[in-house]
């Protein structure tokens, strides 16, 4: 699903990953939403594509940000929110409440979180969750095990 950037954010830092002879191959960049209508207000962002450059650090920039989800469940009750956990499986981790605005033929689904909207990729929890009743617009609990930088501009 090609996700537009929703999401604006000033990048706080860049921190590297995976290195190896002097070479960065992936890196975490920290960022802090500028919508700051959430519990958490700086996210750290898996940035597989080294698409944040030093460049970018103090900048005010708009994001896209995809999620690996480890768990979904539907909300009995409308909320809107990113939330720091201690339940996740990595410094990625977070979780994201909010209504389903699309959904793609893979199964995924775009995410509206109150600051903006995120890419859920296909799960089986995703799938249990649209297939309870009515796709139209549920909200979901999403525990993202990584969140990633999807896109930037």
């Amino acid at each position: 699903m090609t996700l537009e950037p929703t999401l604006t954010a000033t990048v706080c830092e860049r921190t590297p990953e995976a290195e190896y002879e002097g070479v960065v191959y992936d890196q975490t960049v920290t960022v802090a939403l500028e919508e700051a209508t959430t519990s958490a207000t700086r996210l750290a962002l898996f940035d597989p594509s080294m698409a944040v450059t030093d460049d970018h650090v103090g900048s005010t920039v708009d994001l896209a940000v995809s999620v690996l989800s480890s768990a979904v469940e539907r909300l009995d009750t409308p909320t809107r929110d990113v939330r720091e956990t201690d339940e996740g499986a990595s410094a990625w981790s977070y979780e994201f409440l909010g209504r389903v605005c699309a959904t793609d033929a893979d199964g995924g689904v775009v995410l509206d979180i109150g600051c903006g909207t995120i890419s859920v990729e296909p799960s089986a929890d995703l799938a249990r969750c649209l297939e309870a009743g009515g796709a139209d617009g549920p909200h979901l609990r999403v525990l993202a095990s990584r969140t990633d930088l999807a896109a930037l501009e």
